[in-house]
């Protein structure tokens, strides 16, 4: 059986983490679409997402560790840690 509790604080997380995709940038919520595979696609590596974005390799980290940063900030704003997620 579910557990009632730990699947709707699941669902407020997943709530929490799309409200922070739609305030990226574009290019920074499909990185992380692409690399975590959200949103029913499949994870691609850095450099399939590099050739889809015509951008390095590098570059596609570095857009990623931005945007993950970016997120964890909100985050903590909202008082959810890390912790939350596991």
């Amino acid at each position: 059986a579910a557990d009632p509790l730990g699947q709707r604080l699941g669902e407020e997380l997943q709530c929490l983490v799309e409200a922070g995709l739609s305030e990226l940038a574009a290019r920074e919520r499909e990185v992380l679409l692409g690399r975590y595979g959200l949103h029913g696609r499949e994870p691609q590596t850095l450099e399939d997402l590099a050739a889809q974005l015509k951008l390095t390799r590098e570059r596609v980290r570095q857009i990623q560790q931005e945007a993950l940063a970016k997120l964890k900030r909100r985050l903590a704003r909202q008082g959810i840690d890390r912790e939350a997620f596991f």
